[in-house]
C-alpha cells in the first residue's frame, strides 16, 4: 500500500493588524485579544493532533 505523509504547521501569528473599536478601552481590547489567541492556539493544536 502507498505510504501517505502530511505535515501540519501552526501559523506564526496574525497577518492583519487589528485595532480597538472606537470608544473601547485598550485594556478590554487587550484582554479580548489574549482570549482569542488562546482559543486559536488550543484549536490549532487540537486540529494538528487530529491530523
Amino acid at each position: 500500500p502507498p505510504l501517505l505523509a502530511a505535515c501540519a504547521t501552526l501559523p506564526t501569528g496574525p497577518t492583519v493588524a487589528v485595532m480597538p473599536a472606537p470608544g473601547k478601552p485598550f485594556d478590554v481590547f487587550a484582554q479580548e485579544e489574549q482570549q482569542c489567541r488562546a482559543y486559536a492556539a488550543n484549536n490549532s493544536r487540537a486540529a494538528a493532533a487530529d491530523a
